[in-house]
């Protein structure tokens, strides 16, 4: 069942397929305990395959790396504002909105960085959950090399 909702077609199939290895459990648990068990019905079309090819795709890192990114730029260029205003005080008055841009940029900095780390986390948890759905290894770095 794990394969079977790890799959792209899940919501088109998986009622029947649901019902069929009910139906194929409640078979086997009756002839495992003796019993002739109850009446095997035919369903049509429960007798699609399914292939590997038919599982979604993992969620991509290209996004949590952008947004990681993003986050560390945005606090590189809050401290440099932050230098800069810090270098022109003693030449004229503080300016509140260089200081309210920097508290903006630190504020998306965090939110940027904390979020594409999360969604890190949460894309390699779905695509080790989809491997061993599928029944498949990843392979580390040292692997893929040899």
């Amino acid at each position: 069942m794990v394969f079977l909702r790890a799959l792209k077609t899940w919501k088109t199939f998986g009622k029947g397929w649901t019902a069929r290895v009910n139906g194929v459990r409640a078979v086997g648990q009756a002839w495992a305990s003796g019993s002739v068990g109850p009446e095997v019905q035919y369903i049509v079309g429960g007798d699609a395959k399914a292939f590997l090819s038919d599982a979604k795709r993992a969620p991509t890192l290209a996004v949590a790396d952008a947004t990681t990114g993003g986050g560390v730029g945005s606090g590189g260029l809050a401290a440099t504002l932050q230098q800069v205003q810090d270098q022109l005080a003693p030449l004229s008055y503080s300016s509140e909105l260089i200081g309210k841009v920097v508290a903006g940029l630190i504020v998306i900095s965090a939110v940027l960085t904390i979020g594409g780390l999360a969604y890190r986390w949460y894309a390699n948890r779905r695509k080790t959950e989809r491997l061993d759905a599928l029944d498949l290894q990843v392979k580390t770095d040292a692997q893929a090399a040899a």
